[in-house]
This record gives C-alpha cells, sequence and structure tokens, in this order.
C-alpha cells in the first residue's frame, strides 16, 4: 500500500509536472486553441460583467501565452430595455489580451484591445439616463453572480483592498487599443435628435502610471479631420474628486487647432473645461455640416473658444454649458438672395456668446468696404436648435453709416436665402449718409424711417405693409421686386395723407457750399485758362441717372399725395407714375392739383454709353405764387399767379450739355398781387413823378404782369414776345439766348401808358457771356429819348390831347401778349444781332 501511494504521487507529480511544461510551452510557443464548444460560459461570463446580454455568431479562440488572449468573431452586445436600438455594440472581429498576474491581486490590466468593423449605438432616454455605462444596470433578468457588497468607502482604484476583505476589481490600464471602420450614433431621446460619425481609426495606449493618448482618424462630411488627445494617467482618469486634464491638437479640414482642458469622468455629471485657438476657420462650412445655415460663406481669421461641457446627456449638454467664442480678423461674405449681389463684411472682431438657457448672442464690429458696421445677432437657447429647429427667433441690428437697421424673425433650420419672412426697420437721419456704402449720390433727406413686412420668396421680394415716414411726412403701401424675370421689375404703389415739401428740401448737402454762379446755373463744359476741357473730379460713387444704375432693373411706381403741404400752405393732391424700361425713365404723369389751378409734368429720360435724350412738357395753369413767397419771406403778402406752358426735346453727349441741342418753346406768364413795381418805375416813368410820389407816399405803382414766350431750336433761344405791364408803364423786349456759344442778348424798352414830361425811358441792354455780362444802355435809343426829354414840354400836351387812353390794370395788354391775339410774327434774326 505504501508502494502504491508512493508511485501514485510520482505519477501525480509527474502528470503536474508535464501539465506545467505543457502549459509552459503553449504560453512560449503561443498556442492557440479553439473555444467555440465554450461560447456559451463566455457569454455568460461576459453578460454577468457586462450587466447585458452577449452573442458571439462567430468562433472563439484562447491565446496561450503570458498575456492571454480570447479573440472572438461576430460578437455584439445588447442595449438596455427602453431604448430604441436592440444592440449596443457590433463588432466583426475583436480580440481582448490580459495579463495573469495582476488578475490574482484582482486588478485587470488590458494589453491590448482591437476591434474592426464596430458600430457603436450611444443613447440616453427621455430622463437622460445614457445607455453606455456597464456593469451593474438590469438586464430583465437575475444577475447570474450576486453583486459584491456595496463599499461605502471611497478609494483610489489603485488602492489595495484592507486585509481580510475582499474589494473590487481594479482597472490598471490598456497598454494598446486600435479600432477601426467605426460607425458612432447617438441617439438622445430627449429631444428626438440622432447625430451619426464615422471614424476610419482610432488608436490609443492608457499604461499603467503613463500618460493616456489617443488618435482618431475620419471624415466628418466631407472635411477630414487627424487629433491626438493626451492626458494625465488612467488612476487620475478614474478618480472621482480629481480634474482629468488633458491637451488636443491636430488637423480639422486642413487647419491646425490646439486645445487644453480637464473633465471629470467618473462624476455624477460629466463635466469637460476647454480652451483652444484655430486659424483660419471656415465657419459656413461648419454651420451647413451642422444643418443650421445654407450657402453661408464666412471664415475667421483667429478665433478663440472657451467651452464648460455639462451634462450626462446631449439635452443636458445643450442646456447646461457655456461657450464663449472671441473671434478676430473674421470676414462675411452675404450673398443677396435671388440676385448676384453680395456684401463682403471684412475685419470682424467680437465674442459669440452660449450661457445657461440664454439665447445665444453675436456682438461683432467691422466694415463694408471703408465704412464701419455694427452687428448684434440674438437667436434662441442652444437647445432650441435640436428641440425646435422650425420655429427658432432671430434678431439681427446692425449699425452703418449713421443708419440703422433691425430684423426680426422666426426662422427654420437651416436658414437660407429663400422663403424668408422677417420684420424690417431700417432708420437714418439723412438718406445721403450711405452714398459711400452704396456708391451712389443720394439726395440730402431726412430723418427717414422705414417699416415693413419683408417676405423672400424664390420669385422676390415681397413688402407688403410698407410704412415710410421721411420727417412729417408718411407714407403706405406696398412694393415687390420680382427677381424671376430676365431683368429685375420693381413695382412701388404708396399712398399718403400727407406729404410736407419742406422734408425734402429742407436739408443741404454735406459741408460749406457756395452760392452758384451764373455759369453753374447753365452747366456745360466748364474750360481751364488755356481752354482745355476740364475733366470731372474722379469719384467711386453712381449718379442714380446714369446707365449703369437705369439699366440694373425696370420699374413701375405710383405715389398719390391727397395732402400736399408747403410749410402751412396747402398746395393740393398730387399724382406721380413713373416708369423705367430698359434703361428709360420716364414720367407719366406728374400732376397736381393746387388752389385754383393744376400741374402736370410729363417727361423722360434716357441715357446710353455716347449721349443721353431728354424730352419734358410741363404745363402750370393760375399757380398761386403766394405759397412760394411765403417760404422766401414768411409773413409776407405778395402773391399772385403763376402759369407755365414749356416743352423742350435734347439729345447732347451729357445732360449738363442738354441746353446745347435743345428745341421747343418756353413760355410764362406772372400776374404778381401786392408786388411793388419799386426801382422799374424810377427807372423807367417821369423822374419828376416818380420823386414826387416818393414823398407823398401817393399813388403807388404795381406790376400787373410778366410775359415771357421763348422759342427754342438747336440750342438758340430767342422771344416771341417778352412784356411786362406796371400800372404807369408797360416794357416790351427782345432776347436771345445761345446755349453753344454760352451768350445772353437782351433788350428792354419801357413806354410810359400815358405821355409825360421829362420821361427819361431809357432802353436797358444786357449782354455777355453766362460767366461775365454786363448791362448798359442802348446807344442808339437813347439819343431819342434825350432829344424827348427836351421837347418834352411841347410834344407831350398834344399827345395827351389825341392819346388813346391805355388802362392801368393792363389786363388786355397781358392776355395779347399771353397768347399772341396781335397776330404779329417776328422776323428771324442772326444769333447775336439784337437790335439796338
Amino acid at each position: 500500500m505504501r508502494r502504491f501511494l508512493l508511485l501514485s504521487s510520482k505519477i501525480v507529480a509527474a502528470l503536474a509536472a508535464l501539465a506545467v511544461i505543457a502549459v509552459a510551452a503553449c504560453v512560449l510557443i503561443g498556442v492557440t486553441v479553439d473555444l467555440s464548444f465554450l461560447k456559451p460560459g463566455v457569454e455568460a461570463s461576459a453578460r454577468a460583467a457586462l450587466g447585458r446580454e452577449v452573442k458571439i455568431e462567430g468562433p472563439v479562440v484562447f491565446e496561450f501565452s503570458s498575456w492571454p488572449a480570447i479573440q472572438v468573431s461576430d460578437v455584439s452586445v445588447a442595449n438596455l430595455p427602453g431604448f430604441s436600438n436592440k444592440v449596443f455594440f457590433r463588432a466583426g472581429r475583436a480580440r481582448l489580451q490580459i495579463a495573469l498576474l495582476p488578475l490574482l491581486k484582482r486588478e485587470i490590466q488590458i494589453g491590448e484591445i482591437t476591434a474592426r468593423d464596430v458600430a457603436l449605438h450611444m443613447e440616453s432616454d427621455a430622463r437622460g439616463r445614457p445607455n453606455w455605462r456597464l456593469g451593474g444596470q438590469k438586464t430583465g433578468k437575475p444577475p447570474l453572480v450576486a453583486p459584491p457588497e456595496k463599499d461605502k468607502t471611497v478609494r483610489p482604484a489603485s488602492e489595495p483592498a484592507p486585509a481580510g476583505r475582499q474589494g473590487p476589481i481594479g482597472f490598471r490600464g490598456l497598454n494598446r487599443l486600435s479600432l477601426k471602420n467605426i460607425a458612432l450614433t447617438y441617439h438622445d431621446a430627449a429631444l428626438g435628435k440622432t447625430l451619426r460619425f464615422q471614424l476610419n481609426e482610432m488608436t490609443g495606449r492608457a499604461a499603467p502610471g503613463q500618460p493616456i493618448s489617443l488618435e482618431v482618424r475620419g471624415r466628418l462630411q466631407k472635411y477630414d479631420y487627424d487629433l491626438t488627445l493626451c492626458g494625465d494617467t488612467v488612476e487620475d482618469l478614474l478618480a472621482r474628486d480629481k480634474p482629468w486634464a488633458f491637451t488636443l491638437t491636430g488637423d480639422v479640414a486642413g487647419k491646425k487647432i490646439g486645445a487644453r482642458g480637464d473633465m471629470m469622468a467618473r462624476a455624477s455629471r460629466p463635466k469637460i473645461n476647454m480652451a483652444f485657438g484655430v486659424r483660419n476657420v471656415d465657419v459656413g462650412a461648419i454651420l451647413a455640416a451642422l444643418g443650421i445655415v445654407e450657402g453661408m460663406q464666412a471664415s475667421v481669421g483667429d478665433a478663440g473658444f472657451k467651452v464648460s461641457i455639462n451634462g450626462s446627456s446631449l439635452k443636458q449638454i445643450l442646456q447646461q454649458s457655456t461657450m464663449l467664442f472671441s473671434v478676430r480678423d473674421a470676414r462675411w461674405r452675404v450673398d443677396i438672395p435671388n440676385t448676384r449681389a453680395r456684401i463682403d463684411i471684412t475685419g470682424l472682431s467680437g465674442a459669440i456668446r452660449v450661457e445657461k438657457e440664454k439665447a445665444v448672442f453675436m456682438d461683432l464690429r467691422g466694415r463694408i468696404g471703408q465704412t464701419p458696421v455694427e452687428l448684434r445677432v440674438t437667436g434662441a437657447p442652444l437647445v432650441r436648435y435640436i428641440t425646435a429647429p422650425n420655429d427658432i427667433p432671430l434678431k439681427i441690428h446692425a449699425l452703418l453709416a449713421g443708419t440703422q437697421l433691425d430684423f426680426s424673425s422666426r426662422v427654420r433650420l437651416p436658414i437660407s436665402g429663400r422663403n424668408l419672412e422677417m420684420a424690417l426697420k431700417v432708420s437714418g437721419k439723412r438718406m445721403d449718409d450711405l452714398n459711400d456704402l452704396l456708391r451712389l449720390d443720394l439726395p440730402p433727406i431726412g430723418p427717414i424711417l422705414l417699416d415693413t413686412h419683408l417676405k423672400i420668396t424664390r420669385k422676390g421680394y415681397d413688402l407688403s405693409t410698407l410704412r415710410t415716414t421721411v420727417g412729417r411726412s408718411r407714407l403706405a403701401g406696398s412694393m415687390a421686386l420680382d427677381t424671376s424675370r430676365p431683368k429685375p421689375h420693381l413695382e412701388v404703389k404708396l399712398v399718403s395723407e400727407r406729404i410736407q415739401i419742406d422734408d425734402f428740401t429742407s436739408l443741404k448737402k454735406k459741408g460749406p457750399r457756395k452760392k452758384p454762379s451764373v455759369a453753374q446755373a447753365f452747366p456745360s463744359q466748364q474750360k481751364t485758362e488755356k481752354g482745355a476741357v476740364r475733366q470731372p473730379t474722379p469719384d467711386n460713387r453712381r449718379n442714380l441717372l446714369s446707365p449703369e444704375v437705369l439699366r440694373q432693373m425696370d420699374a413701375d411706381i405710383n405715389v398719390e399725395a391727397r395732402q400736399v403741404l408747403s410749410g402751412k400752405d396747402e398746395l393740393g393732391s398730387g399724382l406721380l407714375k413713373m416708369s423705367l424700361k430698359d434703361g428709360r425713365l420716364a414720367i407719366e404723369p406728374l400732376r397736381m392739383d393746387v388752389p385754383g389751378g393744376a400741374v402736370r409734368v410729363d417727361g423722360d429720360y434716357l441715357p446710353t454709353a455716347t449721349d443721353v435724350t431728354v424730352n419734358v412738357k410741363a404745363a402750370i395753369e393760375k399757380f398761386d405764387l403766394g405759397i412760394l413767397f411765403r417760404r422766401l419771406k414768411p409773413g409776407t403778402d405778395m402773391g399772385g399767379v403763376f402759369s407755365l406752358d414749356t416743352a423742350l426735346h435734347a439729345t447732347a453727349p451729357e445732360l449738363q450739355r442738354m441746353m446745347e441741342s435743345a428745341g421747343g418753346h418756353f413760355n410764362f406768364m406772372l400776374v404778381p398781387k401786392n408786388f411793388s413795381a419799386g426801382i422799374i418805375d424810377l427807372w423807367a416813368v417821369n423822374l419828376l413823378a416818380a420823386v414826387m410820389k416818393k414823398a407823398s407816399e401817393k399813388d403807388k405803382s404795381s406790376i400787373n404782369c410778366l410775359v415771357v414766350r421763348l422759342s427754342m431750336q438747336d440750342g438758340l433761344m430767342q422771344e416771341k414776345a417778352v412784356y411786362m405791364d406796371t400800372t404807369r408803364m408797360s416794357i416790351s423786349g427782345q432776347a436771345e439766348i445761345n446755349f453753344k456759344t454760352r451768350r445772353i442778348d437782351l433788350l428792354l424798352v419801357p413806354k410810359a401808358k400815358a405821355p409825360q414830361f421829362f420821361s427819361l425811358a431809357v432802353p436797358i441792354k444786357l449782354q455777355g457771356t453766362f460767366d461775365d455780362f454786363g448791362v448798359g444802355i442802348g446807344i442808339t435809343r437813347l439819343a431819342s429819348t434825350v432829344i424827348s426829354f427836351i421837347t418834352s414840354p411841347i410834344h407831350v400836351p398834344v399827345r395827351r390831347i389825341f392819346a388813346r387812353k391805355v388802362p392801368a390794370d393792363g389786363r388786355d395788354a397781358c392776355m395779347a401778349a399771353w397768347t399772341d391775339r396781335d397776330g404779329k410774327k417776328k422776323k428771324n434774326r442772326k444769333p447775336g444781332k439784337t437790335p439796338e
């Protein structure tokens, strides 16, 4: 028996030694064993460790070594109950290598985790609970292994359990991580939002006591990225009361980035603080990739970001996180919807703030060309961009060139340049403040307020409720710009209960202005002393009447004024119909019903690259001149009636030279009221009588009428009638104005209505150029006037006996001069030959 026991012990020892030698050989050689028959046990062990179902469809291979490894194929890990996707993790092939000796100390040190063709579905439910916390969750089945007793004492993961107690298994580190072809999906049930990412490769290591490093390479939308994450040790990462510091460097879409931050990974609510800088960021591409804005072209020269991310779900992150973006030298190119026009805002600097549960706010300053611009954009709280993408409030406040623009709307993501509706308010002190910005020469009127509802569609722009205020004048109506036609078409319809003329004439151009000379009153080519044509000062502003501006669009504009005021005077009502077609600007008509009469103006203006054509017809019937006199001299009782009939047509190389080739006629008649003849009588009537009148201040003479009828052909204007009638005398004249030679020739001959003793009715002659003319006395007529003055005691009594009495009011004479009832036809004169 003793021998048998000894033999048995030798056999067992030999077998044990043989087993040890076999295991050692397997470890040294690296023998692999197919353990597919053990899959149920492996699945059960994994289910116990992870707390959820594990399924292995492919083979299970065990590799003997100092770092034993298990490799499985087609493995999947089930999701928790209540989540949308049934599978949490799936891998085409996965390999896990674990050190043996640390297991004896209840520590896990992983040598290698490799996987390929990985699909990871991360979720958070409606209450914000995530599905990526492994172990301890309920699977719906009784646990296969009783959970260890909870240790209320908090210890670092590396600290061993006290003697006599078995503490929980600790994680020591990971020597190598390699994941390839990873499809990552995140779904937030509280937001109803799903995000999908594709990672080409993720590699890293977290060796015990060594810094953690992780490299990620992939493609987001059409943008490549290559990032490296380096941080403190794995012990710091797993600590509950110590932040884990890290740095992030790499390349995103060809742009270098660098960041520093820290995070509390094992806190009840994870928190990440990060700050980084980047250069030349394509902001438009980022916003397009996130589905916020379409077609936006924006870049940032230098940007600094500070982010504090707080929460365990996307909803919590969006609600609780704080972000501050500082930008410098940014550029924003704004494409005007439905047009080829664009606005470049450069040199933008400022900040973008995202604070907890507050609206996203942008405060930026830049310039458009040389014009400074301030932009303040207010959106919605960050979470609204996910929960309510179809109803995002948006307010834009812009200040530029003394003009304020306010946009207010509720938009739908992604924001595009079409199908937008917004409230728009524009206010400014003067319209010409925008000259440099728009490169236009605008009129100096203001203050201006525009309040409208703007709708942008594929067809164009619709301002259906347009309200405009210029000073005290208010207009309301609609405006529509149709950009779907070959050439944009503008249609404007405005009605005003009251228009105050002072609002459009009271302002003057900026800067000091000199009193215009006669040459400026009749503009044409201005010559230097040597006779060369002086070219206009170069300016990048475009004239509103230039071919470049007028050919940009067609237009139909109707403006109705139910009451037109000039100061306190009521002019009546007015109507303006204006059209623009193929560069031709036409007024058809401008009509105004004034007290006692009417005003009507028709005309067209067509500029081309070589010349400009102008046609104007104007008719004014019995216009009350008191309105004009009271504007010039408030409180005056001067008044009268004014009538005008004119027609001019011309084609010239430029508008300033229009009169050089103009033809037509120019007729006007003035019937003044309470308008003293004054110096006219002193000049033309009996000097003795004038002195007596002045001394006694009786028998005052007043002007009855002034009639001027001129015909014009090829730049030469000649009189048909020049006639003035006062109570005591009449004046007839001859006139010639040559716009080509820029000369004026005017002769005025006075005649007393009754023969006067010692009458010195001297004819006056005005002659010269537009720049230099003088008043003189006709020599030939002066001689006869002197003889009449000397012999007046002889011929005056005889003339008074036989002369026909001329009415003092001059009514018939004035109408005869206006209507040419005498039937006399004027003989043609050669230019410059005004009779003496």
